[in-house]
C-alpha cells in the first residue's frame, strides 16, 4: 500500500518510495506517476498550462489557499509534483488524487 502523507508510516516504504517530512510538510517521492487528477473541482479557485523547453507546466490554485504544481516532459516523464495545503493518495498503478485541504 502506497504511503498516506497524512499517516506517516513507521516502517519500511515499498521499493523505491520514500516520505519526508520538514517544517514547510510532507515530500514524498514516488517511482510512477501515470495520472493526476483533481476529487473536487469545485474547490479550484485557477488552473494555468505553460509550456516550457519540451515540458508542460501545470499550477492549479485552490480555494483554500493550497496549491499544486506538476509538471511532464515531452517523453511523458514526471519533472515535478509538488503543492501546500493538499491532501493526495497515490494509487499502487500511478493515479495521484489530490483535493485542498485546511489541515481539519
Amino acid at each position: 500500500m502506497p504511503p498516506d502523507p497524512t499517516n506517516p508510516p513507521s516502517g519500511a516504504e515499498p521499493a523505491g518510495w520514500s516520505l519526508q517530512h520538514d517544517d514547510d510538510g510532507y515530500v514524498a517521492r514516488v517511482p510512477q506517476i501515470r495520472v493526476v487528477g483533481i476529487s473536487d473541482l469545485s474547490s479550484i479557485e485557477s488552473y494555468a498550462v505553460n509550456r516550457i523547453a519540451n515540458s508542460t507546466s501545470h499550477y492549479v490554485r485552490f480555494l483554500n489557499g493550497g496549491d499544486l504544481r506538476f509538471a511532464y516532459s515531452d517523453r511523458g516523464e514526471l519533472l515535478e509534483l509538488s503543492g501546500h495545503r493538499i491532501r493526495f493518495t497515490i494509487s499502487e498503478d500511478g493515479r495521484v488524487d489530490v483535493c485542498s485541504y485546511d489541515g481539519q
